[in-house]
């Protein structure tokens, strides 16, 4: 990972290239992961911190990297559909070029660069569903809120 949360991630086939500013530059951060980091959790985390940071000034930024995060977040779940990944895509490539400012700009990056150099890694969660399944639904999810306010479990039946 070269040059911060917003910088890229480079894949093992790139380790030869060179670092400077004609060929990969970085502000100087560089980050190491090894094989038992989930690079999806990583760029997942990235984006956590880039909502936090934004100054919800633009709309791209505020709420576009809420729903990159989501849609990623729904991915390593493994409740994700193939549509799923152009859509990470054109969100991304959205949110860079109608940003106000160098944060909203770049903060699609760790989404951007590990769906072009790891794509294998966003593939492997993704599969095709029956039409009409909707697998991010998560009845316990939806009528816990409700549990909570009467006090009681419900009756309907867990899968």
């Amino acid at each position: 990972q070269m040059g911060g949360a917003s910088g890229q991630m480079v894949p093992p086939k790139d380790f030869g290239r060179k670092i400077c500013y004609d060929d990969l530059a970085t502000g100087g951060s560089v980050m190491i992961f090894g094989p038992g980091r989930d690079l999806l959790k990583v760029a997942s985390r990235f984006l956590e911190f880039f909502i936090e940071e934004s100054c919800g000034t633009c709309t791209p930024c505020r709420a576009g990297n809420v729903l990159l995060k989501e849609r990623l977040d729904r991915i390593i779940a493994g409740k994700g559909e193939p549509a799923d990944l152009p859509y990470l895509e054109e969100l991304g490539e959205t949110i860079k070029a109608t940003s106000r400012c160098g944060l909203g700009q770049t903060s699609p990056n760790p989404v951007l660069t590990t769906l072009k150099n790891f794509r294998p890694l966003y593939e492997a969660l993704v599969k095709e569903r029956p039409v009409g399944l909707r697998p991010e639904f998560d009845l316990q999810a939806a009528v816990s809120a409700a549990e909570a306010i009467v006090g009681r479990k419900s009756v309907h039946v867990e899968t």
